[in-house]
C-alpha cells in the first residue's frame, strides 16, 4: 500500500486524472487513472520496460511484493516524459 500511495502521489503530481482513492482501506495494489490514449500509452511505457494494462480508456499500474520504489520511480519517469510531449 505504501508503493501504492507513493505512485498514486506521482500520478496526481504529474496531473493525471487518477481513479484510485487516495485512502489506504479504500485500495489496493492497482493504481488507475483516465486517457483516451490508453493504448498508445501502454505501448510506450512497455517501450520504457514499465509494464501495464490499458482498455476501457484507462491504464492501470500494479505494484505488489515484488516491485520497489525503483520501479515506481521508473514507471513516473516514463509517464512524465509522455506527458511533456502531451502523449498521454
Amino acid at each position: 500500500l505504501a508503493l501504492g500511495g507513493i505512485l498514486r502521489a506521482g500520478l496526481v503530481k504529474l496531473g493525471l486524472p487518477v481513479l484510485t482513492p487516495e485512502a489506504p482501506e479504500e485500495r489496493a495494489g492497482n493504481i488507475v487513472f483516465a486517457t483516451d490514449r490508453c493504448m498508445d500509452v501502454e505501448r510506450a511505457l512497455r517501450a520504457a520496460g514499465v509494464l501495464v494494462w490499458a482498455g476501457d480508456g484507462r491504464v492501470r499500474l500494479s505494484v505488489h511484493a515484488y516491485n520497489d520504489e525503483a520501479d515506481v520511480a521508473r514507471a513516473l519517469a516514463a509517464l512524465g516524459d509522455l506527458a511533456t510531449r502531451a502523449a498521454v
